[in-house]
């Protein structure tokens, strides 16, 4: 059986499909069927290569992070576009909605991505303190973001609703923002 050096993973909710980035194949990242034994393979594609790295997946879209960019592969016409955000892009996730939220340093950021070959559209900015390790949504559309002692939940509408941190071991802190 072949070792894996794999940095990030993601599981498509609802779907028997397993993704993620294989260092052995040369940093690509692959899509296996999961719904039959052995598994099939899907697709793979190039990444430039950076140590870690992170995947959002979703029905139309798997995105992955490469350095300041973000690489877009398109599932159904099998096509990979690169877009530049300026930063160094930290986590992705797919909301319930199919639109994008990236953590960076001092932010986390909610785009439409209208079809691959276009910008991704940005669609709010909310300004945090750390650089998110973490962030997801809840069903009901609160986009919840993680650091090593922070925690920031913020509306749909990209409004920073509350921010808990550590100030040391013992003590928490919340702050419900205005």
């Amino acid at each position: 059986m072949p070792s894996f050096y794999i940095t990030s993973f993601r599981s498509a909710c609802g779907e028997d499909e397993l993704f993620f980035i294989s260092h052995q194949e040369e940093k690509r990242v692959v899509g296996y069927s999961t719904d039959q034994e052995p598994f099939v393979k899907e697709f793979e594609f190039d990444r430039p290569g950076n140590k870690t790295s992170h995947l959002a997946v979703s029905p139309e879209y798997i995105v992955a992070v490469a350095k300041s960019s973000l690489i877009f592969y398109n599932r159904v016409t099998q096509k990979t576009v690169v877009h530049t955000l300026g930063r160094q892009p930290g986590q992705v996730h797919f909301d319930n909605t199919n639109c994008l939220l990236v953590s960076s340093v001092g932010f986390i950021k909610k785009y439409r991505i209208k079809n691959v070959v276009d910008d991704p559209v940005e669609l709010w900015c909310c300004d945090v303190n750390n650089s998110p390790c973490s962030v997801t949504t809840m069903e009901n559309g609160l986009v919840i973001a993680a650091h090593k002692d922070a925690l920031y939940v913020i509306s749909e509408q990209g409004k920073l609703l509350l921010f808990t941190h550590n100030t040391s071991r013992s003590k928490l802190s919340q702050q419900l923002v205005p």
